[in-house]
């Protein structure tokens, strides 16, 4: 996701998923959405992007991205997503979402 400063990820036991920490953005969003469980259900609405909380993965903090999908579906949901992330921490200078290694 370009612009997003993506670090701190977690691989999935699936080469198509990833579980990116989100848990600065829930600490600073002016949304008042601080869950993750909150935080798929927002991106579901506002994005029409579905993913899911890492708590049901064992991952709290982190959501659990899917890449399972063709293509043209995927430069879709990305560009959804990076939209969606930006509009909800559009005052912060800081990473929206990071992603790396544990």
């Amino acid at each position: 996701m370009t612009g997003a400063a993506l670090t701190d990820a977690t691989r999935g036991h699936s080469p198509a998923t990833v579980f990116p920490s989100v848990e600065g953005l829930l600490r600073r969003n002016e949304h008042g959405i601080r869950t993750t469980t909150g935080l798929a259900a927002w991106l579901l609405e506002q994005a029409q992007v579905a993913v899911v909380p890492g708590e049901a993965f064992d991952a709290p903090g982190r959501l659990r991205l899917c890449f399972a999908v063709d293509d043209p579906t995927l430069e879709t949901a990305l560009t959804r997503l990076t939209a969606a992330l930006r509009a909800l921490a559009s005052d912060s200078a800081r990473p929206l979402v990071t992603t790396g290694r544990r």
